[in-house]
């Protein structure tokens, strides 16, 4: 009688081992739903870089401003050192700002893109998401981007110079006569 009832007891222990190790299966396998996917779709999004991108456009474009600024009011060769100067300004104020930029993109974004990406998407759509932000080929194609948008902007501008040059260095002569017309005194 006892070797039947250790048998029985190995019996029901290994059957709860196994019962505990087919939940866990199971938990394991269970797929994301929810907030987890959202935060998991955040995290891939390399969210932080938006801002970032956002910021360096603004200082590239004051840089632009002050070059059109310069080419108007100074002969030619005094432009060029006083654009080192302004390009080494703008350097350094990026390097001052985008840890603050980048550390608070990631921060924020969990809380700001998770209840729109949640409103947004189903479930099932948050998942072909994830899969979409994990895909290799997505990872392949956004190391190609910058040789691509480097090859596609060199085309356009060669293109398309002649024409928008004139018209933007003339755009630029307007808004200086209309600013320094606002500076006269009246």
């Amino acid at each position: 009688m006892k070797i039947r009832s250790t048998r029985t007891w190995a019996s029901v222990a290994l059957s709860l081992a196994l019962a505990v190790h087919a939940n866990a299966a199971l938990a394991q396998a269970a797929p994301e739903s929810g907030q987890a996917l959202v935060d998991r779709a955040v995290g891939l999004m390399h969210a932080e870089e938006i801002p970032l991108v956002r910021l360096q456009s603004l200082v590239i474009n004051g840089v632009e401003q002050a070059k059109i600024g310069l080419d108007q009011r100074l002969p030619a060769d005094k432009v060029a050192p006083v654009m080192v100067d302004v390009n080494a300004m703008a350097v350094k104020t990026l390097n001052e700002v985008v840890p603050p930029v980048r550390e608070a993109g990631v921060k924020l974004a969990p809380g700001v893109l998770g209840p729109i990406l949640r409103e947004k998407f189903t479930d099932d759509e948050l998942r072909q998401l994830v899969a979409l932000l994990e895909s290799p080929v997505r990872k392949k194609y956004e190391a190609l981007l910058p040789q691509l948008q480097d090859a596609i902007g060199k085309a356009v501008t060669e293109q398309t110079q002649a024409e928008v040059n004139p018209k933007l260095q003339g755009m630029g002569k307007q808004i200086s006569a209309r600013i320094a017309q606002a500076l006269l005194p009246k």
